[in-house]
This record gives C-alpha cells, sequence and structure tokens, in this order.
C-alpha cells in the first residue's frame, strides 16, 4: 500500500510525538558555548577587560567573540564526527492530537565523505566531491495545532513518517 503524500493545508494525527529540532552533526555552537563558559568565562572576561575596560558578560561584542571561539571549537572536533542525523524531542502531550500542516521541508542524513582530489594514469587531476554516504531523505512538517486547549503557540516541526493524515 503507498503512503498517502501530506501537503499544505491537510490535518495530521501524531502517532510518535518526536518533534524535530534540528538535522546535523553532533556538535554545535551553542554546546561549546556553554563549555567555553564553563571552564574559560573568568579567564576570557580577564583578557577581554586588558584589551577594552568596556566589555561585559552581556555585551554584543563578547557574544560575537563567543561564537567564533565555539565555531573554532566545533572545527578543532570536526563537528562531532561524520554522522549527519535528525535530532528530537519527545512532546508526549501531542501524542493523538490533530495538527494542521503550513509547510514541508526536505532533509537529508547520512555519513559525510569529504571529497578528495587524485591523481589518474594520463597525470591529470581528478576530483571526487563530497557526498552523504547511506544518504536518507526524511521529509520535515512544519505544524500548528488545531486543539485550541492545548497549552502550546506557534509552529513546530515533525518528519513526516511521526504523522498520519486524517
Amino acid at each position: 500500500m503507498k503512503k498517502e503524500k501530506i501537503k499544505y493545508g491537510d490535518t495530521v494525527r501524531i502517532i510518535n510525538p518526536a518533534f524535530f529540532i534540528r538535522c546535523g552533526y553532533n556538535d554545535t555552537l551553542e554546546k561549546q558555548s556553554k563549555e567555553i563558559l564553563k571552564n574559560h568565562e573568568y579567564d576570557l572576561m580577564a583578557v577581554l577587560k586588558k584589551i577594552t575596560p568596556f566589555i561585559d558578560r552581556d555585551s554584543k561584542q563578547f557574544n560575537v567573540i563567543l561564537n567564533e571561539l565555539a565555531y573554532l571549537k566545533c572545527q578543532q572536533n570536526k563537528f562531532g564526527g561524520s554522522e549527519r542525523k535528525i535530532f528530537t524531542e519527545l512532546k508526549e502531550e501531542f501524542k493523538n492530537e490533530l495538527f494542521s500542516v503550513i509547510n514541508k521541508k526536505i532533509h537529508k542524513t547520512g555519513l559525510y565523505v569529504p571529497g578528495r582530489y587524485y591523481g589518474s594514469y594520463s597525470d591529470e587531476m581528478d576530483y571526487e566531491p563530497a557526498y552523504l554516504e547511506n544518504e536518507k531523505t526524511h521529509i520535515i512538517l512544519q505544524v500548528t495545532p488545531i486543539n485550541s486547549l492545548l497549552k502550546c503557540y506557534g509552529f513546530y516541526f515533525i518528519e513526516q513518517v511521526n504523522v498520519v493524515k486524517v
């Protein structure tokens, strides 16, 4: 039996309340920022205060510097590995509830294989582009609740395999 296509305006019932958070690699800027603050906030502030005495923990400049340091840490850790995957959060209170589909998007998961240059027998350089090994396509639905009694506002994202069309 072929699964019905879900499109904009359709009503769906949540069968598995695993809501989409993000698609990507294990390491994140937020995770690294927290780690830097936990281990080096005092040292970082001391260095920055020597350079410019007007900077404080809540300033835009501090957050820009912190994000750059977090990005360097992510690069150093190769973003937590080569596996690109879907990250979700369970919201049991939404199980079996009805939602309206307001948009769709596609995400790909798999193991990242970097591109490479290699020589051929005729002394020409050849390039093999980067790709995802064992690539899978995931359809992510942007949904909003139909039941106004639910204590939730705005919209949510959920993978299509976690809902059924009503």
